[in-house]
């Protein structure tokens, strides 16, 4: 067998140099798009596009997460006999860099609004006429996307990729799997949590905090520089939020409505029952740079 040597030792070296210049460009990349890194492949932006109206803006918090440096976990009383959490408790008491909605419940306050499953526990195994996406991660198989949003309209084979993964969660789409708007306009106006995909198979966890219309959010998703291919809603109005771990302290958006009188503000977050939230892979901290 012949040995590698020094050719064997020189390659391993360039292989090195160039999968740390790569991790190096990426973030260099991010940069320059505005993001800001908080963690390895957890990056932070807030956009404030232009309401319709033309009078102010929207305030729209995203986090950007790379499902190869990240684990997804639906996190559910009902599966573990828990009681139901504020966001920033299920993120101290799982170690979370980041929480969001898993989904609307019911009066109960516990089972989701659409199908709901964990592995062997099915929080609820309705499946909604109404809501035509789901989020469905941890795969069966290697070759499958580490987490995907699946259209039941356009993805004819739903049924068959839903049994491909232990975790799936039901909900309205936002945006299509073909990028299209699917909301049509109304006059309800409130703050949105939402999780939505990129072309590039990136994670997006979205807040806008600005009450506003689905069909006005939708069309300021599809113009901002997220890349986004598909989004689902998971919660609007005073129960939706978003937290994330930022220097060791937690950094949080909360929901407002205006569908009453007045704005119905939460003072603090609400409790929920259903949440999605991250943990790193691996023990890296540092940032390749600022994004």
């Amino acid at each position: 067998m012949r040995s590698w040597g020094n050719t064997g030792l020189t390659l391993l070296c360039f292989l090195g140099v160039f999968f740390w210049i790569s991790s190096i460009s990426q973030a260099q990349t991010q940069a320059e798009k505005g993001w800001q890194c908080i963690h390895p492949g957890l990056w932070h932006q807030v956009f404030e596009p232009k309401l319709p109206s033309g009078e102010g803006r929207m305030s729209i918090p995203v986090l950007k997460i790379n499902p190869g440096k990240y684990d997804f976990h639906l996190l559910t009383g009902s599966e573990n006999g828990e009681e139901n959490k504020t966001l920033p408790q299920w993120m101290e008491a799982y170690n979370l860099h980041a929480a969001i909605n898993a989904s609307m419940f019911w009066k109960d306050q516990s089972t989701s609004t659409g199908f709901m499953r964990n592995f062997t526990h099915v929080n609820n195994d309705y499946l909604h006429p109404k809501y035509e996406g789901f989020l469905v991660f941890h795969p069966m198989h290697p070759s499958l996307p580490q987490i995907q949003i699946v259209d039941r309209e356009h993805d004819s084979n739903w049924r068959e990729i839903l049994d491909q993964y232990g975790t799936v969660v039901q909900s309205f789409r936002m945006i299509s799997v073909r990028g299209e708007n699917v909301w049509e306009q109304n006059t309800k106006r409130y703050s949105v949590a939402s999780v939505g995909i990129t072309h590039a198979g990136e994670v997006l966890f979205i807040f806008c905090q600005t009450p506003t219309t689905i069909h006005d959010l939708n069309k300021a998703l599809l113009q901002l520089p997220l890349d986004i291919k598909a989004c689902m809603f998971v919660e609007g109005g005073p129960t939706a939020g978003l937290v994330v771990d930022i220097d060791n302290a937690f950094k949080g958006w909360k929901g407002t409505s205006e569908n009453f009188l007045w704005p119905e503000v939460s003072s603090s977050f609400v409790r929920l029952p259903n949440v999605i939230g991250i943990t790193p892979k691996n023990k890296d901290t540092v940032c390749s740079g600022k994004q």
